[in-house]
């Protein structure tokens, strides 16, 4: 399945809301980034796309979108372990767009 996502990116601006939306991995590189608004939209706009992607109803908070050395996203959550999930995101001045690949794990 297919998900995407884009939001504009002054809505991103409280360091409440980040907490909100953040897990404890998210919120360490959130406290180093440059642009912190565009960070967490970018964050945001992954994990609905997931969400939208799988067709699970959590909370963002559940889903953490980290970085590869490479630079590459990647998915964790204990609620989208059945999952293999591709994610692209990507920003541009104002806004803030995640595209997810979603395919459940057959055993």
């Amino acid at each position: 399945m297919l998900g995407v996502d884009i939001v504009e990116i002054a809505r991103f601006t409280s360091d409440r809301l980040a907490n909100q939306i953040l897990g404890e991995a998210e919120k360490l590189e959130y406290q180093d980034a440059v642009n912190k608004p565009a960070y967490l939209a970018k964050r945001f706009a992954a994990k609905e796309a997931c969400i939208k992607a799988t067709g699970l109803i959590i909370p963002v908070s559940a889903i953490q979108i980290l970085n590869k050395p490479s630079g590459m996203p990647y998915v964790v959550s204990e609620y989208l372990e059945d999952y293999n999930i591709m994610i692209s995101i990507s920003d541009e001045k104002d806004y803030a767009v995640a595209v997810a690949l979603a395919y459940h794990e057959t055993v």
